[in-house]
């Protein structure tokens, strides 16, 4: 009895330690330019900074970045790589996109029908350094990160850190939109060209991934995304940083309210409405 009774407190102080250790880990990629330079310069490297700060007063220890020319999408898959190999179970995992968007030929059929000035299949991507706007002999789509490979890591960060980790995604880029000329003398993340594949069909349709982790937006599909005029930097990451560590405990509801408010508060001349969506945590950790 006495042996048991000596377990269970070992079980239970083991159990107390595994909660307290989990650490809180960023990656953080920033793209102000590419190397077609058709893609309209922006400031995305600079959302990294602010970024940084916002999660080192968070508590965040691990932070890894990448900008610009070191944004390729190769060193982007090996930084998510390094990434997953250094998480724990119940690890909390923060990671940022600022950059271009794209819409994308939806080569294996998971989504729906929308409207982008034809009725198609569309991917949203994000736009890495060496992704080009049309599809050429540099770039036939694997330069980009279409939205079902980034679910994919994601899929692994939730499977590494479990039920009981926090997992964070913020893009901060529009889907579509005009960035080849501004609105008034705003600067406007992403394009109103849609990067076609040559698509074969035939092929079973995939199944959509579900959303296992926390994602903020920094507006719908169909809208444009904008940045500040001063600071020159996204005005979703620069909400985010007014909020600060206030993020990490907020309800999905309390957030989409506070950035809605924000967006208010600083309009643009077009609507921009960040959407949240999935559950940071599967389950709630233990006390």
């Amino acid at each position: 009895m006495k042996g048991k009774a000596c377990f269970c407190v070992a079980l239970f102080l083991w159990c107390s330690v595994w909660t307290v250790a989990s650490t809180r880990r960023a990656l953080v990629f920033g793209l102000g330019q590419q190397e077609d330079t058709r893609w309209r310069r922006i400031h995305g490297d600079k959302d990294v900074e602010l970024v940084v700060q916002m999660l080192v007063k968070a508590g965040f220890t691990d932070i890894r970045t990448l900008m610009n020319e070191r944004a390729t999408k190769a060193g982007m898959e090996q930084a998510f790589m390094g990434l997953i190999s250094r998480l724990e179970r119940g690890d909390v995992v923060y990671v940022h996109y600022s950059g271009h968007g794209q819409f994308m030929t939806d080569v294996d059929g998971d989504e729906a029908e929308r409207w982008t000035g034809r009725h198609a299949q569309w991917d949203e991507a994000w736009i890495p350094y060496d992704a080009y706007m049309t599809y050429c002999e540099r770039d036939r789509g694997e330069k980009h990160f279409c939205d079902d490979e980034v679910a994919r890591y994601m899929q692994q960060v939730r499977q590494k850190v479990g039920a009981e980790g926090e997992v964070y995604v913020v893009v901060d880029a529009c889907h579509s939109g005009d960035a080849t000329r501004g609105v008034d003398d705003e600067c406007v993340r992403g394009v109103d060209v849609e990067f076609m594949i040559p698509r074969q069909f035939g092929t079973e349709p995939a199944k959509a991934v579900a959303e296992t982790w926390l994602t903020v937006s920094a507006c719908k599909p169909y809208q444009l995304c904008f940045e500040h005029k001063s600071p020159q930097v996204g005005k979703l990451t620069y909400a985010l940083y007014r909020l600060g560590e206030r993020l990490f405990s907020m309800t999905n509801g309390e957030l989409q309210a506070w950035l809605d408010g924000y967006m208010d508060a600083n309009p643009s001349r077009l609507p921009q409405n960040p959407v949240v969506s999935g559950k940071r945590c599967l389950r709630e950790k233990r006390k």
